[in-house]
């Protein structure tokens, strides 16, 4: 790279979510060129006594030249940068803002001068250039040229934004990598790839393609947590081989809870049934929200039953009319209620949160009301404040849910011989997976676009 007039990036940034693997690939890149990898993470740095900070500052990177120089080069690794790096605009004044700014110093001219000549090799320069030719080569004799390796630094953060701007600039972190979190392909890959090292059933396997669905937003490591989840049900159960059930009930367990069965009295049980019933049919019947794939009365934490939807597909972009049926499926459980049992209940209060959520993102921030004004511009409140806060904002979400609240009660209504089936099977059985369901409602024609797991019902002690 030199020989053509480049240079090798001195520092490179990690940035992205916990658990997307910064520090394993940190760990990777130094183990496949085979050069020593020192860790250290950025609390580990801060002393309460004035000055220390700096001090360990300086003693780490001077560890990591000195393992450079000895091994032919170094890789120096520091996390949650953000820790001693944020911005020191934002700071305050006083001795707090005079200590911190210290440390951000520190780290600024030791990034740009970590890979100056150390003493050392200072003296054995100067000796070199001010000697007379005979003992120059007296002293190269005695004395061959030190070595010279070349040091990495690399650091990771959740924060990146906070970051002080000197800290990233070229000449300190030449190169920034963004570690994104898995695609639904990614998942699948990583759940299979973990599955390979343990007992697993062919049901189990031919199952990861929609467990990977239904874990979008997930990392790698809560992927990871999933896999080892699904292992430990199999061996509570008495099993030595991971089943597709066990898997379900992991994804169920690490997003929502540990199952408790359904210790309800039977007129709430009824009810939960009924808004279950409700999420399962709106979703069966709307397309642009994803295939339903299971529907359960268990009790999970504070949820009181959830209905699974799964995709096929990664979703960068939504339209209105998937944004409007997503709607129509959160409030689906409401309506269900009202239909069946003549009133609604708080089990509602999480399908409104999300339902209103939508709304005011349709509203405030892709421009999907009756205005183009984007509320996101408002910096000082939060988007569901600002357009909430404007009458007229909110009057357009307003008319967006009860818009969709109508729509899905005809939609129920047209339907109610299938809510009221599937209500009764899952009373019987209290939990039904894709197929049962497809028993009782028939074949779905609804395109699965969007990914989500409803999690319904939570307590509101309110």
């Amino acid at each position: 790279m030199e020989n053509i007039g480049g240079n090798v990036p001195k520092g490179v940034l990690f940035e992205g979510p916990p658990g997307t693997g910064k520090t394993m690939a940190a760990r990777a890149i130094a183990q496949e060129i085979s050069v020593p990898f020192l860790v250290a993470s950025a609390s580990s740095f801060q002393s309460m006594y004035y000055g220390q900070t700096n001090r360990k500052i300086r003693s780490f990177f001077r560890s990591v030249r000195k393992a450079a120089d000895k091994g032919g080069g170094a890789i120096g690794f520091i996390d949650e940068i953000d820790a001693i790096g944020a911005t020191r605009s934002s700071m305050g004044s006083g001795s707090v803002r005079e200590g911190v700014t210290g440390v951000v110093t520190e780290l600024l001219v030791q990034l740009q001068s970590f890979d100056s000549p150390s003493g050392l090799h200072k003296l054995s320069n100067y000796l070199s250039n001010s000697l007379p030719a005979p003992m120059v080569a007296l002293w190269t004799r005695l004395f061959p040229a030190l070595p010279k390796g070349r040091a990495v630094f690399i650091a990771a953060t959740n924060r990146a934004s906070e970051l002080d701007p000197a800290l990233v600039r070229p000449g300190r972190f030449d190169r920034r990598v963004n570690f994104d979190l898995p695609t639904t392909k990614k998942r699948e890959l990583i759940i299979l790839g973990l599955l390979a090292d343990r007992p697993t059933s062919q049901s189990a396997l031919n199952a990861v393609s929609m467990i990977a669905s239904q874990t979008a937003g997930m990392s790698h490591a809560a992927v990871a947590r999933l896999v080892e989840e699904a292992a430990g049900l199999a061996w509570r159960r008495g099993s030595k081989v991971i089943d597709d059930s066990d898997l379900w009930n992991a994804l169920a367990t690490t997003q929502i809870g540990i199952a408790e069965g359904s210790p309800y009295p039977p007129e709430q049980r009824m009810r939960i049934a009924v808004h279950e019933s409700g999420h399962a049919v709106a979703g069966w019947n709307l397309p642009g929200v994803g295939q339903v794939e299971l529907v359960s009365i268990y009790k999970r934490g504070a949820a009181l039953g959830l209905t699974a939807r799964m995709n096929d597909k990664d979703q960068f972009l939504v339209t209105e009319a998937q944004l409007r049926s997503e709607i129509s499926v959160a409030l689906a459980g409401m309506c269900a209620e009202e239909i069946v049992l003549g009133q609604a209940s708080s089990g509602a209060a999480s399908d409104l949160v999300r339902a209103t959520d939508l709304a005011v993102q349709m509203v405030g921030r892709f421009g999907l009301g009756e205005s183009l004004i984007s509320f996101d511009v408002i910096r000082t409140i939060g988007l569901n404040a600002a357009t909430l806060s404007d009458a007229e904002g909110r009057k357009q979400v307003d008319a967006v849910l009860n818009g969709e609240r109508t729509r899905t009660t005809e939609l129920l209504i047209r339907h109610r011989d299938e809510l009221d089936r599937l209500v009764w099977r899952l009373l019987a059985k209290e939990e039904l997976d894709h197929k049962e369901i497809e028993e009782v409602l028939g074949i779905s024609d609804s395109q699965s676009v969007d990914v989500s797991l409803s999690v319904d019902l939570k307590i509101d002690l309110d």
